[in-house]
């Protein structure tokens, strides 16, 4: 069982952090979790989209235009 309200900002937030090119270690501490965790999570994703290197998951979303705003800035 995953909660999907938690869980889907979760993946987006890490997704935003790799396509900026945080490192495993960055992500999961900016967001006190596991690197494993991370790990999993952006398993995951590669998954979702047929490929298993990070590059191009990045080149993917920019092709197709996705944009992530800074998730780190307050404004």
């Amino acid at each position: 069982w995953i909660p999907w309200r938690t869980a889907i900002p979760a993946f987006i937030a890490i997704l935003s952090d790799v396509t900026n090119g945080s490192t495993y270690e960055k992500i999961s501490e900016k967001y006190y979790l596991a690197i494993n965790t991370v790990k999993y999570r952006v398993k995951k994703m590669l998954d979702l989209v047929g490929t298993d290197s990070r590059r191009t998951l990045i080149a993917l979303l920019d092709e197709y235009g996705v944009k992530f705003k800074n998730l780190d800035k307050t404004e």
